[in-house]
């Protein structure tokens, strides 16, 4: 695939976002985005407290570090798969879920991210100054993805040569 028309893609999908928001759509997309994320809540809440309630009295470390990753997939992961869901669902009934597109891959590197994280905490000795970093690192890479998958890094790019 051509890098050009890569961007292109992207830029049309945020277009269509854009345009998206100004049907009806828009309301069955962001219900089912917000069901999705409801819906991921309880399922992590329920699977931390099984999780809390299944763990011996002395856990060994490999099922400390184990238990610690699931915790910080189990989010990201049952909301990604609810808006696969949802984005099923919608697309049956109607052609525009661009709001349901772009929250695929927003939720599946929110999900490597943490996963990236947690990998650090565990690499490194925890302390204050590597939790702020690790944060710092997490948005960063975020809002970096975010910004590429709605187009606008090569305009803050092109914004922060001016500055």
């Amino acid at each position: 695939m051509n890098p050009g028309t890569e961007n292109a893609e992207i830029h049309n999908l945020l277009f269509d976002l854009l345009t998206d928001l100004h049907s009806s759509n828009a309301v069955w997309q962001v219900g089912g985005l917000t069901a999705s994320l409801i819906i991921a809540w309880w399922v992590t809440r329920l699977v931390q407290s099984r999780l809390v309630l299944a763990s011996p009295a002395e856990p060994s470390a490999t099922l400390k570090i184990g238990v610690g990753g699931l915790n910080r997939i189990v989010f990201p992961f049952s909301a990604l798969i609810c808006v696969v869901v949802a984005r099923l669902i919608l697309g049956r009934f109607q052609h525009e879920i661009n709001l349901l597109n772009l929250a695929v891959p927003l939720l599946f590197s929110l999900m490597l991210v943490r996963v990236a994280v947690y990998v650090l905490r565990r690499a490194f000795r925890t302390d204050g100054a590597l939790r702020y970093w690790e944060r710092a690192i997490a948005w960063s890479i975020w809002l970096g993805v975010a910004l590429y998958l709605t187009g606008l890094l090569p305009e803050v790019l092109e914004l922060s040569k001016i500055a």
